[in-house]
């Protein structure tokens, strides 16, 4: 018999806690919808332009040989009436890669349950990773993208204050590969090793 990948007891006990993390994602980005709809208050994602970058190290008056670094200082802006579009559009920068993590964290303790047990390589599975692959794309690359329209939407509505810019769309192709990558090969694994399950259930 095939021992499991994961004793039952642990393999349950992480899908629980995976499970339960999604609910409190999901619970979370409830709230923040439900807070941002109702209040007409939301807090987007801003950087100092290039001016004020400068006029921040003369005003700080540092001593030689000590400056701030880097430009587009990365700041947060509150704003009041903005129109609701906007505002949700502000809020899905942030929930989103709580939301795709939520939907992740569902597809891994499907797995993580199947682990348990002496056939983990269900074909189930290679699919749930694939999704995770996925949804790890969505989180990790696109997400900054809204998060920087959102801010130009902003930014636009307060009538481009000279001081600010838009916020940067910081996603980074190499964490967004690696992870993607990564998640494909483990797929990938469930995949050939549930093929082979069949295989070798048509020769019993």
């Amino acid at each position: 018999m095939t021992r499991p990948l994961l004793g039952p007891r642990t393999s349950r006990t992480l899908s629980l806690a995976l499970v339960g993390g999604a609910v409190l994602a999901v619970a979370g980005t409830v709230h923040l919808v439900g807070q941002t709809v109702a209040t007409g208050s939301v807090t987007a994602s801003a950087a100092l332009s290039d001016r004020v970058r400068l006029q921040l190290d003369e005003s700080l008056a540092l001593p030689d040989g000590l400056g701030l670094a880097g430009y587009r200082i990365p700041v947060s802006v509150n704003t009041d009436d903005l129109p609701l579009g906007v505002r949700l559009l502000v809020v899905l920068g942030t929930v989103l890669p709580w939301v795709c993590a939520a939907l992740a964290a569902l597809a891994l303790a499907r797995v993580s349950w199947s682990l348990g047990s002496a056939d983990p390589f269900r074909p189930g599975n290679a699919r749930a990773l694939a999704s995770v692959a996925a949804l790890w794309v969505v989180g990790s690359y696109l997400a900054p993208w809204v998060v920087h329209l959102a801010s130009v939407r902003v930014l636009a509505a307060a009538g481009a204050p000279a001081g600010l810019d838009p916020a940067d769309s910081t996603a980074s192709l190499v964490v967004t590969w690696f992870g993607l990558l990564l998640v494909l090969a483990v797929a990938e694994v469930f995949r050939r090793g549930a093929r082979q399950a069949h295989d070798v259930a048509g020769l019993v």
